[in-house]
């Protein structure tokens, strides 16, 4: 009974996963489409996502093939039009969920004059990700790509006429506690600034990273009882780990406030953003003083990372990726990550 009750519910996982997935595939290629890109620029995006789901559908349990996520019709087509996705889902880590590169495509090639319009842009997107359950009367269900909440982080750059400089993230947007793992380890050690990644990898506790003034930062989470997008403040950790950035909205008591598992959060792949983007704001990096008055500086701070944290991880990830018969390969000292041909 128990065995049986058991596969009952893999069955059913692995069919939310693999709808998720084609809805996901599908809607990415309308976006594409109605953007009238580039075929390199689309080609470049497609692959990408396609990897980034075959990939997370491999390390999920029960196991999702690349060929469960396209249908029969179109399957050889696909193979032929994107054949790096399906070599290399098991053997290559992608960068990103395939929600966060469908963020970064909304982003790059799209002008927003601010999150509201962005917001409003990806609630229709997620409309379409959705798939409806009869069970509980027509009532969308949440894709399992789909990303609950999105920030926008963004800085006056004094060294570009007070230019303000701006960045769109993501939580980690797939389920299971392992695929979900294996996502932020790979964001932290390939992905991130290493200033974000020291941050993530203190969860909270001393010494957080301290921003120069005029940095922002701004989250919203879908509310399904009221469908729509609402703002948020941080969480515990992020409120501990970024210090003087203007979160709004803010927190009257962040000791109050909900703590999500390190990395998860849509903070850290913005903020993350920002940074790279600006590196007058990177250059200005500090940590909180410790007890000696001390703080380390923007390249302390990566060594400090490198040397305490960057090991460990890669243990850490080198496990998760062997649980599920994935190696971890290495180039130079990097992850061997998917690239689009």
């Amino acid at each position: 009974m128990k065995t049986s009750k058991k596969a009952e519910i893999d069955a059913k996982i692995k069919e939310n996963l693999v709808t998720s997935g084609t809805i996901f595939i599908d809607k990415f290629a309308d976006i594409l489409k109605a953007n009238n890109g580039s075929p390199e620029v689309n080609s470049h995006y497609m692959q990408r996502v396609l990897h980034s789901i075959f990939f997370i559908g491999y390390v999920s349990k029960p196991r999702v093939y690349p060929e469960d996520f396209i249908p029969e019709s179109v399957r050889e087509s696909f193979k032929k039009k994107f054949p790096g996705p399906f070599r290399d889902y098991k053997s290559h880590v992608p960068h990103q969920t395939p929600y966060s590169i469908l963020l970064e495509f909304m982003s790059e090639n799209k002008n927003f004059n601010g999150p509201n319009i962005l917001m409003q842009e990806l609630w229709e997107i997620n409309k379409s990700l959705w798939k409806t359950d009869t069970n509980i009367g027509y009532q969308p269900v949440a894709n399992d790509f789909t990303a609950t909440v999105i920030a926008y982080s963004c800085y006056s750059d004094i060294k570009d006429n007070n230019n303000v400089k701006s960045a769109y993230g993501s939580s980690i947007s797939c389920r299971g506690k392992v695929p979900r793992m294996i996502m932020i380890h790979i964001s932290v050690l390939q992905v991130w600034d290493l200033a974000i990644s020291y941050a993530v990898c203190q969860e909270g506790n001393s010494p957080a990273l301290v921003f120069p003034n005029k940095v922002c930062c701004h989250a919203f989470s879908f509310n399904c009882n009221r469908n729509c997008f609402l703002e948020v403040p941080p969480c515990a950790k992020c409120n501990k780990s970024f210090r003087d950035v203007k979160f709004n909205p803010s927190c009257e008591n962040p000791d109050d406030d909900p703590t999500w598992p390190y990395g998860n959060c849509a903070e850290n792949e913005s903020l993350n953003k920002l940074l790279k983007g600006c590196q007058d704001l990177r250059s200005r990096i500090l940590t909180e003083k410790n007890t000696e008055g001390n703080q380390m500086d923007i390249t302390e701070i990566e060594t400090m990372f490198k040397k305490e944290k960057e090991e460990k991880l890669k243990k850490t990830l080198k496990n998760l990726l062997g649980s599920q018969n994935i190696p971890l390969r290495e180039t130079n000292g990097k992850l061997q990550s998917f690239q689009p041909m």
